[in-house]
């Protein structure tokens, strides 16, 4: 079992600022770079201590290298159980990395379908299992994705049904060599 957890974000970059003063959640400031960006219809940001850039020299570069307005790929670790997610690199357009290193940490890439991720939390907030994105906790994401399988599953079956129904209706209708009535 591995020691860390990794996941992709890709969004629409809305701005980098690689010095920034950040506001932290609990009260205070750090200084280092945010990232502002927008994903599912919601702005996000994703701070980074300048320490960060000590250990991690390319960082910086990425960040600076990224195109406003575009999308970008966010490469994020964090150890098992820590809260918080750390940023391991930045690209632009939708990159997955895999984890090449033959350790027994985690592929970058979950193979999670994003489309149906984005459709599945969708569907919660309509079905008013949240009241916004950001209510979700690991019990309703688990519902939520069974949900969506249900009734994905649920209208395969019926667009397969319908589409059966169409083709037997054509082909039981007379066909007609001529176009005279009698």
């Amino acid at each position: 079992m591995s020691d860390y957890e990794y996941k992709d974000i890709t969004a629409k970059l809305i701005s980098v600022d690689t010095d920034a003063v950040i506001d932290k959640k609990g009260g205070g400031t750090y200084k280092g770079a945010e990232i502002i960006y927008k994903m599912n219809g919601a702005v996000y940001s994703k701070g980074i201590h300048e320490k960060t850039f000590e250990f991690k020299g390319d960082l910086k570069g990425q960040l600076e290298s990224l195109k406003g307005g575009g999308d970008f790929t966010i490469h994020l670790y964090k150890k098992s159980g820590n809260q918080y997610w750390n940023v391991d690199s930045v690209e632009n357009g939708h990159v997955h990395k895999s984890n090449s290193s033959g350790s027994s940490k985690p592929s970058y890439d979950t193979g999670v379908n994003h489309a149906a991720e984005g459709q599945a939390i969708n569907l919660a907030v309509s079905l008013g299992m949240v009241k916004s994105y950001s209510d979700f906790s690991k019990s309703t994401i688990i519902e939520a994705i069974k949900n969506y399988k249900d009734i994905k599953a649920k209208f395969t079956q019926l667009w397969d049904t319908e589409e059966k129904q169409e083709q037997q209706a054509q082909q039981e209708q007379p066909v007609s060599d001529d176009d005279i009535p009698f």
